[in-house]
């Protein structure tokens, strides 16, 4: 228990301050290829990703960068969006584009959130 106990008080401070978060697609919209995710509220918070940051999505070898926005409308078209559904789970789309076709992707499949550094 001790040994249980220790491995904890390790991890916690790592888990604070979390570079990225790892989730699975729950499902794919059918018309337009959203990618509805497993990544809560909790797990954006625990990146600090805010309305207008930028973020980066790793996908069977892909990487892309995201907005975190509110809605569609918020990128161009053809560009990369997310926002929190009404489950308050992440959605991840492309502007009058398919994403999961895009990125090859289907239910069950693994992707990894991490958010971009803003340097000054």
């Amino acid at each position: 228990m001790k040994t249980l106990i220790t491995l904890f008080c390790l991890i916690m401070p790592t888990l604070a301050n979390a570079q990225s978060v790892t989730g699975t697609i729950e499902s794919v919209a059918a018309e337009y290829g959203n990618l509805e995710t497993s990544l809560s509220y909790e797990d954006i918070e625990t990146l600090s990703l805010e309305i207008g940051d930028h973020f980066t999505v790793a996908h069977g070898g892909q990487r892309i960068t995201v907005y975190f926005g509110k809605t569609y409308e918020d990128v161009q078209k053809g560009e990369w969006i997310s926002f929190l559904n009404w489950e308050k789970k992440l959605r991840i789309a492309k502007s009058f584009a398919n994403a999961a076709e895009t990125l090859d992707a289907k239910a069950g499949d693994y992707l990894t959130i991490s958010k971009i550094a803003v340097t000054e």
